[in-house]
């Protein structure tokens, strides 16, 4: 009775599997970017929580402590693994989207509950199963869960710090005394230009400055049509990003309303992200009556805050396509002869932001690529530069029906790539650096130094829009 009550038995070999499991999945989190710090806090953290739990008498109580900690060390592991970052806002923005999962992945949905079932068979194994020898320890219960508890504090602090990279709180404001004044208004005033331009935004899923064969020596022949746009227009070629900016929708915030995207969820009333108070070059251009929309292979990751700003969506449920190539032939065959008919008949500038899919991980490499990508490029390329080199291809369809029209005589163009691909990829060196260019303006490297808050301001100014 004694062993029973006050004594907790552990089998040598369960214990064993489940604190080599942890430490496995942990050093990986290491080898893709987490500090030593929280790898070796981690460790102890999750095996004082697997004995924790065996310090009470209930077998339930066991299974929660081993499916919690396997579910939840497997879902870290891989929030690592593609963010570099761990648990952050990228990832818990993927996951509330559910329409985004529901159209554009759901075979995730597939490999999310096979996972879970998994995960419980292995977890519902009783400790006997493993035989040998027994482990067998005082309980000291209220003891272990005071000590548990103050360790859960810290543990879920840095989580919380890692979702939350600002210190954001309830009704942030900014504290720049030139942006208060702005941001507290409700309506808005702009002065029209004398001649409105076209604005036509090309926005490239993870490409960057590196992507372009001229700032690549390892592929020089990378990306070769937007290397030859980069040569003969205007490139800025020292954009740097934030490591909070490092997913889209942060990126795309940030870059239409010069502010950080505070939060980690459209719900949370410290963000500004899905804040009505935040202007947006949108919310300007919209004053002096574009026509605006954005079309995207396959989903709009973007649709609340694009909606909430007066731009109209094309994706999948409209024009059918799924990735890059056939959105890239809807651009250039129906939607941009479309605007330009359109922006005639009504005397009113459009503004057409394109985002296209492919590019980001785990990228896609079509089929009508493929057949025409020389076999060396198939062969021997990383597969991201192969997808980039197949969306260079369906780009120039874009840009040269663009001239076709006559667009880039009254439009602005800009091509940009929204972050650095993830992680630090052997094919791309430091410095890595934004990819941002005007194409149709005039040939000129500007090297100074440039961030995403300057990116609307810079835009609107060059649409003539001073005031």
């Amino acid at each position: 009775m004694e062993e029973t009550h006050n004594v907790m038995i552990i089998y040598q070999r369960e214990a064993i599997f489940y604190i080599s499991f942890i430490i496995f999945c942990e050093v990986y989190q290491f080898q893709n970017k987490q500090e030593t710090k929280k790898t070796m806090f981690d460790i102890f953290y999750l095996i004082y929580f697997y004995f924790t739990g065996y310090s009470a008498p209930n077998k339930f109580i066991h299974f929660l402590t081993k499916l919690t900690i396997f579910v939840f060390v497997i879902f870290e592991t891989i929030s690592w693994k593609v963010t570099h970052r761990g648990i952050c806002p990228q990832v818990t923005l993927s996951i509330l989207d559910y329409r985004y999962i529901i159209i554009v992945k759901p075979i995730f949905l597939l490999y999310g509950f096979l996972a879970f079932v998994v995960a419980i068979l292995i977890c519902s194994i009783p400790g006997h199963f493993f035989k040998g020898p027994k482990i067998r320890l005082r309980r000291y219960f209220l003891i272990r869960i005071a000590f548990f508890s103050i360790l859960c504090y810290f543990f879920f602090f840095e989580i919380a710090t890692r979702l939350v990279p600002y210190r954001s709180g309830s009704f942030t404001m900014p504290d720049n005394q030139k942006i208060i004044q702005f941001f507290q208004k409700s309506q808005i005033q702009v002065a029209s230009p004398i001649k409105p331009k076209n604005l036509i935004m090309i926005h490239i899923e993870c490409a960057e400055q590196r992507s372009l064969g001229i700032f690549n020596r390892k592929f020089p022949s990378s990306m070769p049509f937007l290397a030859s746009l980069a040569k003969n227009g205007t490139i800025l070629t020292n954009v740097t990003m934030l490591p909070e900016q490092g997913f889209t929708l942060s990126s795309v915030f940030t870059q239409r309303s010069s502010l950080p995207m505070l939060g980690f969820t459209p719900n949370d009333r410290g963000s500004l992200f899905m804040s009505p108070r935040v202007h947006t070059i949108m919310d300007f251009l919209d004053k002096l009556g574009y026509s605006q929309m954005a079309s995207c292979s396959g989903f709009c990751s973007t649709y609340k805050f694009y909606s909430l700003h007066h731009m109209r969506i094309i994706d999948k449920m409209s024009h059918k396509q799924m990735n890059d190539y056939g959105h890239f032939e809807y651009l250039s065959k129906t939607l941009l002869p479309q605007l330009k008919k359109e922006s005639e008949k009504s005397g009113k500038p459009f503004f057409l932001v394109v985002h296209n899919e492919d590019t980001h991980p785990k990228v896609v490499i079509e089929k009508e690529c493929l057949d025409v990508l020389p076999d060396e490029v198939k062969k021997k390329w990383p597969e991201a530069l192969i997808s980039l080199q197949c969306y260079d291809m369906s780009l120039k369809k874009v840009i040269n029906k663009v001239v076709e029209l006559g667009l880039d005589k009254n439009s602005l163009v800009f091509i940009y790539g929204d972050h650095l691909l993830w992680g630090n990829t052997w094919y791309y060196e430091n410095p890595r650096k934004m990819l941002m260019l005007f194409p149709f303006m005039e040939k000129k490297i500007v090297s100074k130094p440039v961030s995403l808050f300057d990116e609307s301001v810079t835009i609107m100014r060059l649409l003539g829009i001073e005031n």
